[in-house]
């Protein structure tokens, strides 16, 4: 409970982004305070404006799932793109997955297969999964079973060795 109070202390001041997200993460979880969405929402987007990423990453997570406001695909990909561009490897390979199914975007293969490279990059095994899918359907890139299965392999061994997943 005193984390909570801290957070919430250091946020209401302005001058933390982090204390503010970890606030919304307070609510959004309900563990050390009562469950409110909307409080969360509303604590990830004010440090979200101070281009936090991890904040950018779970306001477009609210948008994407409609938790505490509306669902709002094209701001969430908005969002995504934000977190991803601030080097967030989940938000990197949630904006490939955005590009390739056109959801809250445009639909565009080229840009999702950069997204996934960039996200796989920093080791987020998942990315490694959608590279290896790309290059096995020559989904944006032009197909290679040699590199569908080096990327599949360097999934499942980053996955093995407990490497992050965000």
């Amino acid at each position: 409970m005193k984390a909570f109070e801290w957070y919430k202390l250091s946020a209401e001041l302005g001058e933390c982004p982090c204390a503010a997200c970890n606030l919304a993460e307070c609510y959004q979880e309900g563990t050390v305070c009562r469950k409110d969405l909307k409080e969360a929402f509303k604590w990830y987007k004010l440090a979200a404006k101070k281009y936090y990423p991890e904040a950018q990453y779970q306001l477009a997570n609210c948008y994407l799932l409609g938790e505490g406001c509306d669902p709002d695909p094209k701001a969430s990909f908005a969002q995504f793109k934000k977190a991803a561009e601030n080097n967030h490897s989940t938000a990197q390979c949630n904006v490939g997955v955005l590009l390739q199914t056109g959801l809250g975007t445009e639909e565009n293969l080229d840009e999702a297969f950069k997204w996934f490279k960039r996200s796989a990059a920093q080791n987020f095994y998942p990315a490694c999964f959608f590279d290896s899918e790309c290059y096995a359907k020559g989904l944006g890139v032009k197909k290679d079973p040699d590199k569908a299965e080096y990327w599949h392999q360097k999934g499942i061994e980053l996955q093995l060795k407990g490497e992050k997943r965000s």
